[in-house]
Parts: C-alpha cells; sequence; structure tokens
C-alpha cells in the first residue's frame, strides 16, 4: 500500500512539473508570436496610415490569431495581449530610430521567419 502512495504522489508531482514545464513553452511562443507581429508590422510599413500587401496582411492576420489562441489558453486577456504588442512596436520602433532597421532585421528577422514558415506562410 505504501508503494502505491508513493507512486501516486511521484506521479501526480511529475504531472504538475510537467504542466509547469508545458505553461513556460506556451507563454514562451505567446510572447514570440507577439512579437513576430510587431516585428512584422515594422517590415513591411504598418504604419495605420499606409496600405500594405495581401501577403503581409495575411501574415499578421494568421500571426494574430495564433497569438490570440496562445493567450486564451494562457488566461491573458484581451487588453493585456494587445498591450503587449504596442510594447514591442514601441521598443522597436525605438530600436530602429536608434541603431537603425539593419538592427531589429538582424534581432528577428531569422526567428520570425522561421516562425512564419511554420504556419505555410
Amino acid at each position: 500500500m505504501k508503494t502505491a502512495k508513493i507512486f501516486a504522489f511521484t506521479f501526480a508531482f511529475s504531472f504538475l512539473a510537467g504542466a509547469s514545464v508545458a505553461g513556460a513553452a506556451d507563454d514562451a511562443q505567446y510572447k514570440k508570436l507577439g512579437q513576430c507581429m510587431a516585428y512584422t508590422a515594422i517590415k513591411n510599413g504598418f504604419d495605420g496610415k499606409n496600405i500594405i500587401s495581401p501577403f503581409a496582411a495575411d501574415i499578421l492576420a494568421t500571426l494574430g490569431d495564433e497569438f490570440m489562441f496562445e493567450a486564451s489558453t494562457l488566461n491573458i486577456s484581451e487588453q493585456d495581449a494587445q498591450n503587449f504588442v504596442v510594447q514591442k512596436l514601441v521598443e522597436y520602433n525605438l530600436q530602429v530610430e536608434e541603431r537603425g532597421a539593419d538592427s531589429l532585421k538582424n534581432d528577428h528577422d531569422a526567428s520570425c521567419q522561421a516562425l512564419i514558415d511554420t504556419f505555410g506562410k
């Protein structure tokens, strides 16, 4: 009987530890999607005034859908999720002003393109 309790405790602990690791991975995906949304918007000149290409709009829509899905699974409100992307937009625009567009491209282009490729875009 004692062995069964130890096994049950070990199983439960392993499950909880695994859930914590999975939560961290989900958080990482959420953050990466938000970062790539901001990067893609800046890269394609999306400033709310100019029209962007249908291809770029499709990428942003796909990233946005996935981002909001991740936010919902993490119980992050829509407002907080939007604030995260706006924060990244401000951060990245400041980086472009201070260090140039190539700096932003070097920091995000390869990883964001790899993420976009996973969606078949």
